[in-house]
């Protein structure tokens, strides 16, 4: 029994030194599949590395920022040489960003102003609960230190979502193994679109133009269903946003908080219904933006499908967010 128990945990030593060796040392993040999840996170933070001086903006976000805000259009609406950043990973969180934030900035010093895109400022639960997200473990499974091996799986509630956090903060290849199986059936390919969009990634996102869509004929909608309310929502905006403050307190780094275009139709809430998290955020390095400030755009014609901005809507959202960070 006991050589038993001596041989698994020599071997449970040798796969951790493997895969710490793989996953933890940089080596595997070159050759990454650029399109996955945590390829489009190390994109945004190679950016971010890339970024120096004092006037920098870092304007995070989710798919809706990917596709709403251009850096290039929103640096020619400034006046005083403003470098803007676009460094949305598509199906981030506020608890991606955290651990994202420890990479592009470990010395919180690196810009002038980070912006954090919400849905809303009120606190609705949604059908979900957002600290049980796995996807949030794809995006930062490379950002995650052996530190966050119980603050990390702890933020989830769901036991079994606990156990799968723990287990790839510790062994990411659990995480990784399915990109891992992808390289090694066509490592040339991979490495010839890797070295492309190492070479031209940066090049690519800031030239992207949008989505030529529109949603001119669909027929109006603006009512739906509220869910019974846990709080939950708001616990965990509190906890995230909270750590990321946090993390600024005291330096020369100011945040700005922003509700984005929520869609192409208005939705409007009964006064008082759910809790504010967002809005109860105090910390003199914070500012919350006008929550009306991008209302204009809710409209048909600034959206491609139910959430994201069109070509036409990414343009005029870039010149408003560069004119608010302006002022």
């Amino acid at each position: 029994m006991r050589r038993a128990a001596g041989v698994l945990a020599v071997a449970g030593a040798w796969l951790f030194l493997f895969d710490a060796l793989l996953f933890r040392t940089g080596l595997y993040r070159r050759i990454v599949e650029p399109q996955s999840y945590a390829g489009q996170a190390d994109l945004a933070i190679r950016q971010c590395q890339l970024a120096s001086g004092k006037n920098s903006v870092l304007v995070l976000g989710d798919s809706r920022i990917a596709e709403g805000f251009s850096a290039p259009i929103a640096g020619a609406e400034t006046a005083n040489g403003v470098h803007f950043i676009n460094g949305a990973v598509p199906g981030s969180t506020p608890r991606c960003w955290y651990y994202l934030l420890r990479e592009m900035d470990p010395q919180s010093s690196r810009f002038r102003l980070i912006v954090l895109p919400v849905d809303d400022y009120d606190d609705e639960d949604g059908a979900w609960d957002w600290a049980d997200r796995d996807l949030d473990l794809r995006i930062v499974i490379f950002s995650l230190r052996l530190q966050d091996a119980m603050d990390f799986p702890l933020s989830f509630h769901d036991s079994s979502a606990r156990f799968d956090a723990l287990r790839s903060t510790l062994f990411k290849g659990f995480v990784a193994k399915e990109d891992l199986q992808g390289f090694l059936l066509h490592p040339v390919q991979r490495l010839q679109k890797t070295r492309q969009f190492h070479d031209s990634g940066i090049d690519w996102l800031n030239g992207y133009g949008g989505n030529p869509g529109s949603m001119w004929d669909l027929p109006q909608v603006n009512q739906r269903k509220t869910l019974p309310q846990t709080g939950n929502y708001a616990r965990y905006r509190s906890l995230w946003f909270g750590k990321i403050l946090a993390k600024y307190r005291g330096t020369a780094t100011r945040l700005l908080i922003i509700r984005v275009p929520r869609g192409p139709f208005p939705i409007n809430h009964a006064p008082g219904q759910f809790s504010h998290a967002v809005r109860d955020l105090n910390a003199p390095e914070l500012t919350l933006a006008d929550e009306n400030a991008f209302s204009s755009l809710e409209r048909p014609e600034y959206f491609f499908d139910d959430l994201h901005l069109n070509a036409t809507g990414r343009q005029a959202f870039s010149k408003l967010l560069a004119r608010i960070v302006s002022g």
